[in-house]
């Protein structure tokens, strides 16, 4: 569909605060994993693409969403949450995921979902696999 995005940095086993780890216990059989990607909307179609529009997939058989619990927190630390990137427009920021523990090769999925145009034509859904390491 024309959208596009990059990878610009991966932190493995980022550390939150005491308080987030109390207020989410699920994060203790968790890790937590920061992926810094620059996003581009197309501007052929009415979309939009954001932290929503990615998934990691770490342990076999995995795919998890992307979580905003630690968007606060990793603001206030200098990491900037991804906005979405409206219709032909770009943007970069950070994303949060927690894949469970023992995934030792992660890889980003951008999931591009069905979609159909005003003339009918239909665009079927597609996973891009991206590895992190």
């Amino acid at each position: 569909m024309g959208d596009k995005g990059t990878v610009l940095k991966v932190i493995r086993n980022y550390q939150p605060s005491a308080k987030s780890k109390a207020k989410y216990s699920a994060l203790a059989d968790e890790e937590v994993v920061l992926v810094e990607v620059k996003v581009t909307s197309s501007s052929k179609y009415y979309d939009s693409v954001g932290a929503t529009s990615f998934f990691i997939a770490g342990a076999p058989g995995t795919n998890d969403a992307s979580t905003t619990i630690l968007d606060s927190e990793i603001k206030s630390k200098g990491y900037k949450p991804l906005p979405d990137a409206e219709e032909g427009k770009s943007t970069s920021g950070w994303i949060v995921f927690t894949p469970d523990k023992g995934g030792k090769h992660l890889k980003l999925d951008f999931k591009r979902l069905a979609a159909q145009t005003s003339d009918g034509k239909k665009i079927p859904a597609k996973d891009f696999m991206i590895p992190l390491d």
